[in-house]
């Protein structure tokens, strides 16, 4: 880790116990003196890990196969730990203890002391900014990004029942709504060239088109409801005969054949 820029991913600890296990014990025992105690002790639990001996080391095992095998759960314990959630938080939702949180996080999601460090946490973390370099199929990355922007209250609140709180609720709302504005605005830096604006940008540009001066143009609903749409999702109208005659599915490819130069269906 550079002292003087940060880590430059939370699992620094890790990655420099890989590291050294690609030298000779030795040489990597004289590197380890530059290391900090719980990097050495990783470096020995990694080397009775090698050997099957983990069970020398029951905590940093157990954060270990949290990290390796556990997906759903370490996505939503690194969510509360981004949230700013205490161990006994944690502890409370999960079979753990602290002591295993503890490893958990100095050697595999490394935070905490940076969650009032927005630089090194928007570029380490989020790739840059919490609103953009996200994918849908990224469900870890949306959870640590919704985690960090609600709260840990918030976050809990909805690991447990749901927003049942009607200010969570608009909290929530209020989120959404500064993501997709934020997202807008960065859309604009690169409207001149050539990129098509998503049909969501266009609704929300016309809908701040239509304020009058003097209101307010951050109105939650009215935001969202531009982007959604006043009637959200419909199906097919089923007072129209020809919608309930509509095939249930397109045809496939092996469904069609070639007969005398012509397609046709197969079985026709």
């Amino acid at each position: 880790m550079n002292q003087l820029l940060g880590p430059d991913r939370p699992d620094w600890r890790w990655a420099r116990v890989a590291d050294l296990t690609q030298y000779s014990h030795t040489a990597a025992l004289a590197r380890l003196q530059r290391e900090d105690e719980l990097t050495r002790l990783v470096y020995d639990f990694r080397r009775a890990l090698d050997r099957g001996m983990e069970e020398d080391y029951p905590e940093l095992a157990a954060a270990y196969d949290l990290y390796m095998n556990h997906k759903q759960q370490r996505m939503l314990v690194e969510g509360l730990m981004l949230a700013g959630a205490s161990n006994d938080k944690l502890c409370e939702y999960g079979f753990f203890n602290d002591k295993l949180l503890n490893y958990y996080h100095d050697v595999f999601f490394w935070v905490r002391p940076g969650l009032d460090k927005p630089i090194w946490l928007n570029a380490v973390i989020f790739g840059g900014m919490p609103h953009i370099n996200a994918h849908h199929k990224d469900v870890t990355g949306t959870v640590h990004r919704l985690a960090w922007k609600l709260g840990a209250d918030i976050f809990a609140e909805l690991l447990k029942r749901g927003l049942s709180s009607d200010m969570n609720m608009i909290q929530v709302r209020s989120l959404a709504a500064e993501v997709l504005t934020t997202q807008l605005a960065m859309l604009s830096f690169s409207a001149g060239s050539g990129r098509d604006l998503p049909e969501w940008g266009a609704r929300v540009l016309d809908f701040a088109k239509d304020q009058k001066p003097g209101s307010d143009s951050t109105d939650i609903d009215s935001i969202l409801d531009t982007l959604l749409g006043k009637d959200g999702i419909s199906v097919a109208d089923p007072t129209i005969q020809d919608n309930l005659s509509l095939p249930a599915r397109e045809l496939r490819a092996h469904e069609y054949s070639v007969q005398g130069g012509e397609q046709c269906l197969s079985g026709a």
